[in-house]
């Protein structure tokens, strides 16, 4: 055999092994690409699968609501509960909105209380105040410390006063002075529903509670505690303790309006969380309802959740 036909063998195989090794890489490259694709198919499977048990979760808290019982009515702050669905675990929450303060209706000396609860100091509680009352009155007239159309142009921001009641609380997060972490301290506080802007303690969170003006925070623990035994005994009849000089921010009434929180984390550590606003009307058979928000939650109030 030739020199020159030893050489043509040689660069033969030196060709097919370059072939063969990109080969091998195109299929280690293929492989790890359609790993890579399974994995995230699976992750929307389970997205998917995560949030359609969370809504399930909250029409499990609907069926609760329209088959409660009397007693249940005067219900504990956020009951809850959680329960096993298709081998998942779905943990459900509801607020009834009378135990909120309605933001269209707080007085000048609600709000101020609400902010004094939340330690803002005066000048920047009486700007919110202002800009808040400015946001949902009907007129072009600025509140002392409160902001029109100019104030936000001057503010550099895009939103504008709109002159009528919130349409819903998010709309709260476009007032001048109304900062992120602010929204999220107020949000679980307040509510647009229910016409007569006052709270039932029975129902009320005790962040709510203690943003009365000029309640008294001893009797709000006294209250609670009460709350809580009657949550363990859902039969007891006793009252309430009074929540004293305050008499004119509270009401006993419940309902028609409710939030509803379902959230659910598989096993495989996917989640969600979503809130539904419903109305409940007064009806013969209690049997319809009327979904007037849907949210995602991305971070959840902690709730005691009961069986």
């Amino acid at each position: 055999m030739s020199s020159s036909h030893k050489k043509e063998q040689g660069v033969i195989l030196i060709v097919v092994l370059w072939l063969l090794t990109l080969l091998t890489i195109m299929a280690m490259g293929f492989s790890s690409s359609m790993r890579t694709e399974t994995r995230s198919m699976r992750n929307i499977i389970d997205r998917v699968k995560a949030e359609q048990l969370a809504d399930a979760a909250i029409h499990q808290g609907i069926f609760k609501l329209l088959n409660r019982t009397p007693e249940e009515q005067q219900s504990s702050y956020g009951l809850a509960a959680s329960f096993s669905y298709k081998g998942e675990q779905l943990r459900l929450q509801l607020w009834d909105e009378q135990g909120k303060i309605n933001i269209n209706l707080a007085t000048e000396e609600q709000l101020g209380a609400l902010f004094l609860s939340l330690n803002l100091e005066l000048g920047q509680s009486d700007s919110l105040i202002g800009a808040i009352i400015d946001w949902r009155d009907e007129d072009e007239l600025r509140q002392l410390n409160g902001a029109e159309a100019a104030e936000y142009v001057r503010a550099g921001l895009r939103s504008r006063p709109s002159n009528k009641p919130f349409q819903s609380i998010a709309e709260l997060q476009q007032v001048l002075g109304i900062s992120s972490e602010l929204y999220s301290a107020i949000a679980p506080l307040i509510t647009i529903y229910g016409s007569e802007g006052k709270i039932n303690p029975a129902l009320a969170s005790k962040e709510a509670l203690l943003a009365l003006p000029n309640v008294d925070p001893i009797e709000v623990e006294a209250l609670l505690q009460a709350r809580a035994l009657r949550a363990d005994n859902p039969t007891e009849t006793a009252p309430l303790p009074l929540l004293t000089g305050v008499e004119q921010w509270l009401t006993n009434a419940t309902g028609p309006f409710y939030t509803i929180r379902g959230t659910v984390q598989l096993s495989s550590g996917a989640k969600a969380s979503h809130e539904m606003l419903i109305w409940l009307p007064a009806s013969a058979d209690m049997e319809n309802y009327y979904v007037l928000e849907r949210r995602t939650v991305d971070n959840p109030i902690k709730a005691n959740y009961i069986n």
